[in-house]
């Protein structure tokens, strides 16, 4: 704990990625980072619900989705340089 109270902010990404023998440990981890003055932002894919459940004691849950727009204009973006692939499948993508 001592190299972690240097500093203020600690991102975690992709904790939908842990190994799930490991969760638990990763959890705990987590909460005990809370004890001290540590901001702590967490994501993770849905799925790992479940484990978000157990640090809504000590954290805020935001759920972040994508717009269908957003995922539309990515198709679109996507497609656009693949031009045999544009011509075929935009209409039955889009």
């Amino acid at each position: 704990m001592a190299l972690i109270r240097v500093f203020q902010r600690v991102l975690v990404d992709a904790l939908d990625e842990c190994d799930p023998s490991q969760r638990e440990d990763v959890s705990s981890f987590i909460r005990s980072l809370t004890n001290s003055n540590i901001r702590l932002l967490v994501t993770g894919r849905p799925h790992c619900a479940v484990m978000f459940q157990s640090l809504q004691e000590v954290a805020v849950v935001c759920e972040i989705l994508a717009a269908e727009s957003d995922i539309e204009n990515y198709i679109q973006r996507r497609l656009a340089g693949e031009a045999i692939l544009s011509n075929v499948l935009k209409d039955q993508i889009v």
